[in-house]
């Protein structure tokens, strides 16, 4: 049993041998629609990280659970292998635990072929964790059998290591020797897995790129799939692909290339990859700020968890984009807030000067209300005095009916009189009955008409003016005030200054009209005049104008 998991693990792990690239999951996942734009899936990607991440921890749990369960070493180095291949590129530091658990359970077996495997499973862990020193130490000690038996395995970590020391040099020196040994490891690794070995063309097409034969780089990645199609890590193969692109110049490509790997690795929970901030450097080269900003910073918080410190020195080739991006952002916020201020202080002002307007406007308005709210006071005024008007009129009126239908009927009853006085003489003449004639002629007939038609006048004229008599006596000195006789509505005297007010002012007329001698009137007027308040020659006006 022991013998043959033993056989699986190294024929899995044969099959997954690495190379010097950056990054990326060795699982499948179904391609995304070519048709779709790779950096709007990549934004979707970006924003459903945590949910990938959080993907990622539940398989980790549940290969966690089946450790727990197992009870033989055997099933045990099954799980922890499984462990790590999950964690290798996920968590830097849980990975040399890991692999170094792998190095007890496998001595616990007593299996060399496994404990140098574990080995050098923690040589790959170590590297992620840029104890690149400890790293060729743990290589050199490999007995020469079993670097033998894990050439391949073995040829690939070297690269790796030494692509990592090549990229920060301490010197110039340095950097040359790392680099002639990564070249000659490179063609080591060819050499020995062959052209039909997908690793072959994928070292040629580092060696290329590195030497600046894009083109041929490229074409050797065409033959990797060729040669073995499926079995190269598809966020590896769009990153390499991608950097040729970029330095051919061909941008459009590179950032879809870029994008492909980028979104590749996140959906796996692969947090040691470089695709998507060399994209973000791209965007922020072409002022696509925002977003080369979020990119960047979502590769700097997977880099701080993966702990993965081979890749922390290239946080600070990036930090001029975060600087660039923190900085357009301030410039925009204080340009908005520029913007923003400007415009509230011309709303503001707008507002001051439609508060004076509107101020303005009440303050014409109130005004205007109190005018007419006098003018309406004062229509009120005049409308009650039209309505006195009105009705002292409709009542004048009234006494002018009444008065025209007594002087009508007094002129009727008048008339009839002096007819039945015409008949009764002419009856007698007509009878010879001369002193009946007589008799009838010396008669009082006329002064009782006369007296009737006095008392008509004073009801009339009182009826006109009912307050005559008062404001007649106002005139007049104490002591010498006029008041008609019991019986009688008006006196001689009152009835005589009637007249006056009603316009006759001639003494000849008003003798005429009550049947006295002028001489008579004339003593009357003279005899009221006397005792008046007023000077003699304004007396009549102020009569006239009761």
């Amino acid at each position: 049993m022991r013998h043959i998991i033993t056989s699986l693990l190294l024929t899995g792990i044969l099959i997954t041998a690495g190379c010097s690239c950056h990054g990326g999951s060795a699982a499948t996942e179904a391609a995304a629609d070519p048709a779709a734009d790779p950096i709007a899936i990549l934004d979707n990607t970006v924003a459903h990280h945590d949910e990938y991440t959080a993907r990622k921890l539940r398989t980790i749990d549940t290969l966690r659970a089946a450790l727990n369960d197992v009870t033989d070493d055997a099933r045990r180095f099954e799980a922890e292998y499984r462990l790590f291949q999950e964690f290798h590129t996920f968590s830097m530091d849980t990975t040399l635990t890991l692999a170094r658990e792998l190095v007890t359970t496998a001595t616990r077996m007593g299996n060399d072929s496994l404990i140098w495997l574990s080995h050098i499973m923690e040589v790959e862990a170590l590297k992620g964790l840029g104890e690149y020193s400890a790293a060729l130490q743990l290589l050199d000690r490999i007995p020469q059998p079993w670097k033998q038996t894990f050439r391949e395995r073995i040829l690939n970590r070297y690269v790796s290591i030494y692509y990592s020391l090549s990229e920060y040099p301490p010197t110039p020196e340095a950097g040359e020797r790392y680099f002639n040994k990564l070249d000659a490891y490179r063609d080591s690794v060819s050499m020995f897995v062959g052209r039909t070995h997908a690793s072959y063309w994928l070292n040629n097409a580092e060696r290329q790129r590195a030497h600046g034969r894009f083109r041929q780089a490229l074409a050797s990645l065409d033959s990797a799939n060729r040669m073995m199609p499926g079995t190269v890590d598809p966020g590896v193969m769009a990153y390499l692909r991608a950097s040729n692109h970029e330095a051919l110049g061909d941008l459009t490509t590179a950032k879809k290339e870029y994008a492909v790997a980028a979104a590749y690795d996140l959906r796996h929970a692969v947090r040691k990859y470089e695709s998507l901030q060399e994209l973000a450097r791209i965007l922020s080269a072409e002022g696509d700020n925002t977003r080369a900003y979020t990119y960047i910073m979502c590769a700097i918080n997977d880099i701080k968890a993966s702990k993965a410190r081979s890749r922390t020195a290239r946080i600070a080739d990036y930090l001029p984009i975060v600087l660039a991006t923190y900085t357009q952002q301030q410039e925009n916020m204080v340009h908005n807030k520029n913007l923003l201020l400007i415009t509230v202080t011309a709303l503001a002002l707008a507002l001051v000067v439609s508060l004076l307007f509107i101020r303005r406007k009440n303050l014409r308005l109130d005004a205007e209300r109190r005018r007419l709210h006098d003018k309406n006071s004062e229509l009120e005024r005049l409308r009650q005095q039209l309505s006195e008007v009105n009705r002292s009129l409709e009542e004048s009126a009234k006494v002018k009916e009444q008065s025209l239908g007594t002087l009508f009927n007094l002129c009727s009853a008048y008339i009839g009189a002096m007819d039945r006085y015409r008949v009764q003489l002419a009856q007698r003449i007509k009878a010879g009955k001369f002193r009946d004639i007589e008799s009838l002629l010396a008669a009082p007939a006329g002064v009782e008409h006369l007296q009737s038609f006095f008392r008509k006048f004073d009801s009339i004229f009182l009826e006109i003016f009912p307050d005559f008599i008062e404001k007649f006596n106002a005139l007049m000195q104490p002591g010498h005030e006029l008041t008609p006789k019991p019986g009688e509505l008006l006196s001689t005297e009152l009835r005589i200054y009637a007249l006056v007010r009603l316009g006759i002012n001639d003494s000849t007329q008003i003798a005429a009209f009550l049947h006295y001698s002028p001489q008579t009137v004339y003593n009357y007027r003279f005899r009221v005049r006397s005792h008046s308040r007023l000077p003699k020659e304004q007396f009549p006006d102020a009569v006239r104008a009761l």
